[in-house]
């Protein structure tokens, strides 16, 4: 076929870059003799987290599940409880600040975090699920 016998093959490169999946794809043309399996992996630095930093990451989970009303079910003060840690997530409030301060952490991360979940949540692309996953493991984003 005019490539030295190449073949056109479609490689799929992993990359993690600082915490975040990265998917490529790209064309390329290798010779039938080669077998590439590409598969690079870059990690952020992991900084061990103290037991203090810990319990306080626990409180923004927390506060992230009664958000969103995940593991609830049929507690009859869940709206009071949803609705306090829905105007616990702000800027303004300064426990948030100070518990997020004690967690490691920046104030300004975790409200991201929390509103592209709820973005994510209120127009359906992540289900409750998937919210109740992602609140198991925000400690390893934190």
């Amino acid at each position: 076929m005019g490539y030295n016998g190449g073949v056109h093959k479609k490689l799929w490169i992993y990359v993690v870059v600082l915490g975040y999946n990265i998917f490529c794809n790209f064309n390329s043309r290798i010779n039938n003799k080669q077998y590439i399996n590409l598969k690079m992996k870059t990690y952020q630095e992991v900084k061990n987290k103290t037991p203090s930093e810990s319990l306080y990451i626990e409180v923004i989970k927390k506060a992230f599940a009664d958000a969103f009303a995940v593991g609830a079910g049929t507690d009859p003060n869940q709206a009071l409880s949803e609705s306090q840690a829905k105007s616990w997530f702000s800027l303004s409030n300064k426990d948030f600040k100070l518990i997020c301060e004690h967690a490691g952490t920046e104030a300004e991360y975790i409200l991201k975090l929390y509103h592209n979940m709820q973005y994510n949540y209120n127009s359906g692309k992540i289900t409750k699920e998937e919210v109740k996953f992602g609140i198991s493991r925000l400690d390893l984003k934190i």
